[in-house]
This record gives structure tokens, C-alpha cells and sequence, in this order.
């Protein structure tokens, strides 16, 4: 069996990460060939594309909307779904994430971008046929389609998906060691310091101001790291706006943004962080970063969102809190810290069931079931 993985291909992504695990844990049951992918296509370099991949048995293409578009990005989600009509060999697609809705802003000024988006944007893509087919039904060509948290299983069968179609695999848990971690405090001017720690491509979404909200209610021992950059410049203003905020919150000395960091870096920051946080205000899919966080073996505090709470729910790996209580928070946080790294019990039953190697064996299993129907 030979299967083409097909992947956006680019530095610092968390989907080019998940592929390149998978295919590291899958090349040892089978065939894999990576196909790397561009953001875009010409018509004729798709058809050429799918020459290529329709040599082999199974395409197994890695999705997420900012490579091959949505409701935001119609025209790249037109070429890809031209992309998957001439692959004639079974499709298997994760969707790395999905819109569930459109929320409606509030009009607290008069906005004629907001109102546009109120009386035609949220009721086109919420309620219509096209609608649907934007927030998810072109993955319907799909002999299987693998989501990584139960909501996004329900999306698509609301969708009338079939849900025989529908496979849920949460995300693989990496096997890390733990480095050296002295050189790590030294450069960051730690010293003793206890450490709070969020990490990954900073976005307005990942909740940063709730914790720094909190820091005031934190021993002044406590500081807050923020391990992440820019993936692109379209965050500049926001980032701007996210350190006027730690400077006119006096925080300076206790919250510290390091800039991106790679997998040398990230893997002995965590492994020295005393919590690691995800106050993320939204989330409607899962966290890849979440994979790492749960391979430090690190106690992890989580915001309630879809994902967090069906973790806290099914294996007890997390401890979770609602997003707009700063002193609850801050008691959680609290407790961890003086648990002195002891994390939730759930966690190591996570890590087993969720290694990249029986993520794997899960997907094998996939593209096995798929040829045998097939045949």
C-alpha cells in the first residue's frame, strides 16, 4: 500500500508538524510519500498534482483554511475542491479545523463593515445550502474524514455527512525527553522564579490578557511567560497593543514575551514550567500545542472551550476554569503551583492511549478498511 500525505509545506506550522509525525510512526506499517503542497495552484499545476498522487492508493490530505480556504477564503476553497474532483484514488482528509458558525457582532457604533456582515455574512454562511457547503459539506468526497474533537464529528453529520464517514482522532502525543534545562532560566533571567507558561503563534484569540489580569492576584515570585511570535505581520498592531498592556500594568519584570521559539527551545521551557496554560478565549477545534504541553508532563490549566473541556471530561487530564473569573483562576493556578509539578492523573492515560504510534496504528486501520470496501 502506498499512501501520498499531502500537506501544506511550511516552516513553523502546526499542521506541516502533525504531518511529518504521522508520517514518521506510518512509514514504519506502510508506503508513505509527503506531497507537498503550495497555498496556491494554478489549474493546470493542480491537474498535474493529481497525476502524481493518483499513482499511489490512498491520498490523505491535511486540511486547514488558511491553506485551502473557507467561508473567509472562497476562491482558494474553489480550486481546492477542483483539486479533489480529479484525485481518483480513495480520499482520506483530516480537518485540522472547521467553522461552526458565524457569531453576530454587536453594533456599538454605526459600522456599515458590521452591518454588512450581520445581514448578509451570518445568515448566508449560518443557514443556506451554500453556507453549509463552505462550513464543511465539500468534504463529503472524502471516503473518511478525521476530526480531532466530537464537536466537529457532529458539525459535519448536521451537515448530512454521513457519520460512518466521520472518524475521531485526537491529535498525537509526541515521546520528548527532557534536555538540559539551566541554559533556558540563564537566557530568560529566571533564576528561582516559578513559571506560568502559554506557548505557540500569538493570535488575540489565546486569551493573554485574562492572565495578566491574574497576575496581580499571583505571589510576585510568579511570572508569566508568553513563547510564541508573529506568523504574520497582519498581528503587528496587536502584539503593540498586548505590551502597551504588560507596561502599563507594571508587569514588565513578570510577563515576557520571548519571541518564536523552536522545538530545542519550546521542549526545556516547558519542561522547567511550573503550569502551562491555555486561557484561550475560543477555540472551536483541538490544539496541536496541546500535544506538546501534555509531553512535558507539566500540570496544564485550561479555559473551557470545546476541546479542553472533552479532555477534562473523557480522561480527568486537565483542570479547567471559566475565562472571565481572574480570582478563580488565580486560585487554580495557586494550587497547581504548590502541587510542585504533580500533574492531573488523567494525563498519563492521555499520553498512552494518544502516542503518535497508536495514532498511527489508528490510521493504518483507516486506509486498510477503505481499500477492503473497495474492493
Amino acid at each position: 500500500m502506498q499512501v501520498k500525505l499531502i500537506a501544506p509545506w511550511q516552516d513553523r506550522c502546526g499542521v506541516t508538524g502533525y504531518a511529518l509525525a504521522l508520517k514518521k510512526e506510518l512509514d514504519t506499517l506502510l508506503d508513505v510519500q509527503m506531497v507537498r503542497v503550495p497555498k496556491t495552484r494554478s489549474l493546470k499545476g493542480i491537474l498535474a498534482l493529481c497525476d502524481q498522487i493518483n499513482k499511489g492508493d490512498i491520498a490523505h490530505i491535511q486540511y486547514a483554511q488558511d491553506f485551502y480556504g473557507s467561508w473567509r477564503y472562497q476562491g482558494i476553497l474553489c480550486n481546492f475542491t477542483f483539486f479533489l474532483k480529479h484525485i481518483r484514488i480513495p480520499i482520506v482528509i483530516t480537518a485540522h479545523e472547521l467553522t461552526h458558525g458565524l457569531p453576530f457582532l454587536g453594533v456599538n457604533k454605526i459600522s456599515l463593515k458590521r452591518i454588512f456582515y450581520n445581514t448578509l455574512l451570518v445568515p448566508i454562511v449560518n443557514w443556506t445550502p451554500y453556507g453549509r457547503f463552505l462550513r464543511g459539506r465539500f468534504l463529503d468526497i472524502a471516503n473518511c474524514i478525521i476530526v480531532h474533537n466530537s464537536a466537529d464529528k457532529l458539525l459535519l453529520e448536521s451537515l448530512n455527512i454521513d457519520a460512518q464517514k466521520v472518524s475521531l482522532l485526537y491529535p498525537g502525543v509526541a515521546d520528548i525527553e527532557t534536555p538540559n534545562n539551566a541554559f533556558t532560566r540563564e537566557e530568560l533571567g529566571l533564576k528561582d522564579r516559578r513559571l506560568i507558561t502559554t506557548f505557540g503563534f500569538i493570535r488575540p484569540h489565546k486569551g493573554y490578557e485574562t492572565i495578566i489580569e491574574v497576575m496581580k492576584y499571583l505571589p510576585e515570585d510568579v511570572v508569566f511567560i508568553i513563547a510564541g511570535g508573529l506568523r504574520d505581520g497582519a498581528i503587528n498592531l496587536y502584539m503593540a497593543k498586548l505590551k502597551a498592556l504588560i507596561s502599563s500594568s507594571g508587569l514588565q519584570d513578570r510577563v515576557k514575551i520571548t519571541g518564536y521559539l523552536d522545538n530545542e527551545k519550546l521542549i526545556p521551557l516547558l519542561s522547567i514550567s511550573d503550569v502551562i496554560l491555555f486561557p484561550y478565549s475560543h477555540m472551536t477545534t483541538s490544539s496541536y500545542a496541546f500535544s506538546y504541553a501534555i509531553a512535558a508532563k507539566r500540570p496544564i490549566i485550561t479555559s473551557n472551550t470545546n476541546f479542553f473541556s472533552e479532555i477534562k471530561q473523557k480522561f480527568s487530564a486537565v483542570k479547567i476554569f471559566e475565562i472571565f473569573d481572574s480570582q478563580a483562576i488565580a486560585g487554580m493556578i495557586k494550587e497547581a503551583l504548590d502541587s510542585h509539578g504533580q500533574e492531573p492523573q488523567g494525563a498519563a492515560k492521555y499520553r498512552q492511549a494518544w502516542s503518535w504510534k497508536n495514532v498511527a496504528k489508528k490510521t493504518y486501520k483507516i486506509y486498510c478498511d477503505i481499500l477492503f470496501k473497495r474492493t
